[in-house]
């Protein structure tokens, strides 16, 4: 999204596009997650739930936190990358109805995706600027080395001329 979002900066896509198609890449993801912690919670909780310390009851009170905090845990949660994951597969696990979680998530992911395409954007917009900063910079350089090289000549030039003179006078 980021990366887009640079790009459309700089004229080379589509910013409505980029925002637009960020946003479906990111409730497609989301749905993946719940999904599957929808249909492998049962399998894994019975299996391998009393290895990490999750009891059926555990599983029971994730369900009502869920239920009654959805919109707070999926906003939190997807603000803060490495809890995404987990909190969306446990909405799945959760079982949170399929239509509370896709208001939810689009509800989450709209300003998600609209800071992270404002980021790429800016800096896009920052790095034109940089680089034009940096053209009239190479500018400057180009002129620095010419000065110095006219310099150095104009240095070895009369320094010939002096040594011309003294050798004369000797």
């Amino acid at each position: 999204t980021i990366g887009a979002s640079f790009l459309a900066s700089l004229g080379l896509l589509n910013l409505l596009v980029v925002f637009w198609l960020s946003v479906l890449g990111d409730l497609i993801g989301d749905f993946l997650l719940f999904y599957a912690g929808k249909f492998l919670h049962v399998a894994v909780v019975e299996k391998y739930g009393k290895h990490i310390g999750i009891k059926k009851s555990t599983m029971k009170k994730l369900e009502r936190h869920m239920d009654n905090h959805l919109g707070k845990t999926l906003f939190f949660a997807k603000l803060t990358p490495p809890l995404a994951t987990p909190a969306l597969m446990l909405a799945g696990a959760g079982r949170v109805p399929v239509r509370k979680f896709a208001l939810f998530s689009f509800l989450t992911t709209l300003p998600r995706t609209l800071i992270l395409v404002f980021i790429g954007y800016y800096f896009g917009k920052a790095f034109d600027i940089i680089s034009e900063i940096f053209r009239i910079g190479e500018y400057a350089i180009i002129f620095g080395i010419a000065f110095f090289i006219i310099a150095i000549v104009i240095y070895i030039i009369i320094l010939k001329f002096i040594q011309k003179k003294t050798n004369k006078l000797s």
